[in-house]
């Protein structure tokens, strides 16, 4: 299982969920990210257009990025709407500040419905104060002939010219989205130092086009510490985002475009491929403590969320924490599986992902079994526990993976495990199951 990916994303609200902040954390939590935000504008918006927008003081903007930077590991950042030239300096600044690793920049100046989110004079900001700082913008033809102050290319010709002008403001890559030219086939072009690339594909004939920019370039932030380099990053980004639009699963509006979301029950898979999990699995959050006391309690002191996630719906329940381990059965059989073990580290478990529907079975027995683990570094470092259906025995494993990239990127390879309460080889098959499924494991 490789580290977890922590994605950033700045940018307005939709109060309907398809485009800016919403449209984001979904992505990034359909491709095992974990999201965090930042809000540069609250949007009265849906996919019949804008009806109002509140800019956020570029003070408290600033504020927001100080609060996450300086607290979370991000691993990358995915900039979308700014609203207005103060804006995008507070945002910059900070970027000089805490330099994150990766930066997509989704130039947002109008809405799908052509309502305009960027002030007119913001676009020299960009062009001075974010271009020289960001790994990749992602401009559509409008928006590119907006930063170049030019007439919008009609051809693939004039859409290559356009990439090589806008990589030689700055910035380390373009993908020109050719969505706008008017043929068969909707190509992006990727522009890097030293080499262009064509990305064809054909267009898609749909209504589902509402935040479909914003996700693309949130997909692009979530996928991009994965990979090498950004062709690698732009060719799954397509795949996914291709296959999600093309479907007829998309939220449909009565009287405009419907908004397009990779985060959607019954459709691709795309969550639980990233996340190893069927579309049925509920997901129980806790956080709590792990102490090295001589007993080896684990001492949970905070609410869990169980999130439900099923074939037609999202669903959140609050359960307590007594719930769960502080009930003496659990309490009892954890103790009995960490008896003796002195490597288990102290300090605080940030999170568990539990299986509360109790989804593993061996040999007719039922098992609850869940992942215990920190929420903005599951990756390297998790425990995986299974609970015996009448509580009165639990197994684990605890996995380590050094943070170094060979190991990053080959897992299963450089796996360190410490086996908890004596497991037999099926049980140990069931608690690799919940790692070794996931397409990260290799």
């Amino acid at each position: 299982m490789m580290k977890r990916i922590n994605a950033l994303t700045i940018a307005g609200t939709d109060p309907s969920g398809g485009a800016g902040i919403q449209a984001d954390l979904k992505a990034f939590s359909a491709l095992g990210a974990y999201g965090t935000s930042v809000i540069t504008a609250l949007v009265a918006q849906n996919t019949r257009g804008v009806q109002s927008v509140y800019q956020i003081e570029p003070a408290f903007v600033a504020a927001q990025l100080d609060s996450v930077l300086s607290d979370v590991r991000i691993d990358s950042v995915k900039i979308g709407m700014l609203a207005n030239a103060d804006i995008v300096q507070a945002v910059a600044e900070r970027l000089r500040h805490y330099q994150p690793p990766f930066v997509v920049l989704d130039t947002v100046m109008l809405a799908k419905s052509g309502d305009p989110l960027l002030a007119p004079e913001a676009v020299a900001s960009i062009r001075r104060e974010l271009l020289p700082q960001v790994s990749l913008i992602t401009p559509n033809l409008p928006e590119a002939a907006a930063l170049l102050d030019c007439p919008p290319a009609d051809n693939e010709q004039q859409m290559r010219e356009q990439g090589r002008a806008l990589l030689a403001m700055g910035c380390q890559a373009v993908l020109m989205k050719g969505g706008h030219l008017s043929e068969d086939e909707s190509p992006d072009w990727l522009f890097s130092r030293g080499a262009e690339q064509r990305f064809s594909a054909p267009r898609i004939a749909t209504r589902h086009t509402h935040g479909t920019g914003c996700t693309l370039s949130a997909a692009l932030a979530a996928l991009r510490p994965r990979y090498d380099d950004w062709p690698q990053t732009v060719r799954r980004r397509r795949i996914i985002c291709s296959a999600r639009c093309s479907r007829r699963t998309a939220w449909r509006s009565a009287r405009a475009s419907a908004r397009c979301t990779i985060f959607m029950p019954g459709g691709e898979p795309t969550f639980s491929r990233c996340c190893g999990l069927k579309r049925s699995t509920p997901l129980l959050i806790l956080e709590g403590r792990m102490t090295m006391t001589g007993m080896h309690k684990l001492r949970y002191t905070l609410l869990g969320a169980l999130l439900a996630v099923s074939a037609g719906s999202f669903a959140q329940q609050v359960v307590t924490t007594a719930d769960l381990v502080q009930q003496p059965g659990y309490q009892s059989s954890w103790q009995q599986m960490v008896k003796g073990q002195a490597r288990l580290p102290a300090g605080r478990v940030k999170a568990a992902h539990f299986d509360a529907g109790g989804n593993g079975q061996l040999a007719g027995q039922q098992y609850q079994v869940g992942n215990i683990c920190k929420p903005h570094d599951c990756g390297n470092n998790f425990l995986i526990v299974a609970f015996k259906a009448d509580k009165s025995q639990a197994w684990g494993v605890r996995v380590e993976v050094e943070d170094r990239p060979e190991a990053v990127a080959h897992p299963k390879k450089y796996a360190k495990y410490q086996w908890l309460g004596k497991p037999d080889s099926n049980m140990q098959a069931l608690l690799r199951q919940q790692f070794e499924n996931s397409p990260d494991w290799q």
